[in-house]
């Protein structure tokens, strides 16, 4: 096996990412978006590929443990080896039970909707529909050294699917206690990843209730999709920070490299296939935009161009990532590069991210996880009025020439 070989399985988006990765670390790559039917199939594919590494990225711990039970542990140094945690660290999250299990180890909360905060307190209940969804990411090595590598705001979601990410969350620097909501979440963050003795690249995703109650809610294995955040804050490429911390290196040492004044904030655009009109062919897919500023806009394809749009389907198409100096800055940015995408033959989200990126509440750094569904309630009710006034002048039009 060549231990500077990856075998790639994910998708188009984390092929590009590798593709960088491996360009500037002189590494060689196989990249395989369809996934095999069976851990065996997965292992003779790396083997034939001659790779020392299986990447599957972006995957829950779920996911990530079930491909990990196919190889040796430790691990056979004739076979290739998975650039993800042990088997013993992804059984600790994998699944609410051992989740709930690892929280109250760590004397962390989880959210019970409807329920109290933990099986064992008679609590009030904390309500989480309309809760923060923060992730806490960082990096620790074998011999327990650590190392914080940013946070990022998830809440703005619709219907599940994410929307739109920041770094640093806004409640962060909204806040008078702040600073202490930050580092509680690191110092539960920190306290999980010891418990599962998790080497690599992690994040641990809070909700926090109206109260700014925190309670654990998945832990994630790195890189992370939204990891343009945290690369551009802080000059570092997390997929290498992982390959090296599970090789046996060590977290980076020195001062931190993260800026505390920079302000990145991100859009996943979706996407679906235009109908046919009067019988006619669709028109064909292209997608065009402008060279993004380098260090300012990075906009990266999640799909392939030419991979088929199935019908009435949502399907992430890009994710436009803005770095600014402050907040402001950023999001003008993003929406700025959202403005410049040149998409035809679907129908995107682009309009929706924008009205996102204007209203009054995200704004003001109030976002929560209801807040998607709230905004386009809105919209509709708006459209509705707007059809009705549009109606009534018309009728008042009739009569008026009758």
């Amino acid at each position: 096996m060549d231990p500077t070989t990856i075998f790639l399985l994910g998708p188009h988006e984390a092929r590009l990412r590798l593709e960088r990765t491996a360009a500037r670390l002189g590494l060689t790559y196989h990249a395989v978006e369809e996934e095999p039917p069976a851990g065996d199939d997965l292992l003779a594919a790396a083997k034939q590929a001659d790779a020392g590494w299986i990447w599957p990225a972006y995957r829950s711990a779920a996911e990530l443990l079930e491909l990990r039970r196919t190889f040796a542990d430790p691990v056979d140094e004739a076979m290739p080896r998975l650039l993800v945690p042990s088997a013993s660290v992804l059984e600790r999250i994998a699944s609410a039970e051992a989740l709930d299990a690892l929280a109250e180890e760590v004397s962390l909360r989880r959210p019970r909707p409807g329920t109290s905060e933990r099986a064992s307190e008679a609590d009030e209940e904390m309500p989480w529909s309309d809760a923060l969804a923060i992730e806490v990411w960082l990096a620790r090595d074998a011999t327990d050294e650590a190392t914080f590598l940013g946070e990022i705001d998830t809440s703005v979601r619709l219907e599940g699917r994410p929307l739109l990410a920041e770094s640093a969350p806004p409640l962060f620097a909204m806040r008078l206690d702040g600073r202490a909501i930050a580092e509680n979440l690191r110092d539960g963050a920190l306290r999980l990843l010891r418990a599962i003795d998790g080497v690599g690249v992690f994040g641990v995703r809070f909700l926090l209730d109206a109260e700014l109650r925190a309670a654990l809610d998945e832990v994630l294995v790195g890189p992370s999709a939204w990891q343009a955040l945290l690369e551009m804050r802080t000059g570092l490429d997390l997929l290498e920070l992982q390959f090296e911390l599970l090789k046996g290196g060590a977290v980076p040492t020195g001062p931190r490299p993260l800026r505390a004044e920079s302000h990145a904030a991100a859009a996943l655009v979706h996407a679906e296939r235009e109908q046919a009109r009067n019988g006619s062919e669709p028109e064909p897919v292209s997608l065009q935009w402008p060279p993004a500023s380098p260090g300012r806009v990075r906009i990266e394809a999640v799909r392939a161009p030419e991979a088929p749009f199935p019908p009435e389907r949502l399907h992430p198409l890009l994710r436009v990532t803005a770095i600014g100096t402050v907040r402001h800055q950023a999001l003008q940015r993003l929406d700025r590069a959202l403005v410049s995408l040149q998409i035809r033959g679907l129908r995107t989200e682009v309009p929706r991210l924008r009205r996102l990126l204007g209203h009054e509440v995200f704004r003001s750094g109030r976002a929560d996880l209801a807040l998607a569904a709230r905004i386009e309630a809105e919209a509709a009710e708006a459209a509705d009025a707007a059809a009705e006034d549009k109606k009534g002048r018309s009728k008042g039009r009739g009569g008026a020439r009758r």
